[in-house]
């Protein structure tokens, strides 16, 4: 494929998104997007979520399930003191990350491999005005 067709097609893809984070209330516009996402990154589920650091593991703020169980997330409580890679995103922030499942949960190893993505912002306000 011409490198400024696929420029064009991912242009394309963000142009929608802004449009649908504008068009859509929050409640829709999450799993909306990863449809969209889906076209062109493949993947099963996803947790889309918002956290701050703490000793215990992640503060969980928010959490938006996509294809995956509710009941994950209180099986999650119990180990997310272990999750290197959401300390990893809590360490460097703005970057994305994939890795293996298989060697990073040895003994959950239902899913074959994972991306992360964050983001910080420089000043928290928590719960929002």
């Amino acid at each position: 494929m011409d490198p400024l067709d696929e420029l064009q097609r991912y242009n394309q893809l963000l142009l929608r998104l802004y449009r649908m984070a504008q068009d859509l209330p929050i409640t829709e516009f999450q799993d909306a997007a990863l449809g969209l996402i889906k076209g062109v990154l493949p993947f099963d589920s996803s947790l889309w979520g918002t956290a701050a650091p703490s000793a215990g593991g992640p503060d969980i703020h928010t959490v938006h399930l996509h294809n995956k169980s509710p009941e994950m997330l209180p099986a999650y409580e119990s180990v997310k003191h272990l999750d290197t890679a959401v300390a990893g995103m809590f360490a460097e922030p703005r970057a994305t990350r994939g890795f293996h499942l298989e060697t990073w949960f040895s003994d959950r190893a239902s899913r074959r491999s994972a991306t992360c993505c964050g983001a910080s912002r420089s000043r928290t306000c928590w719960p929002p005005p």
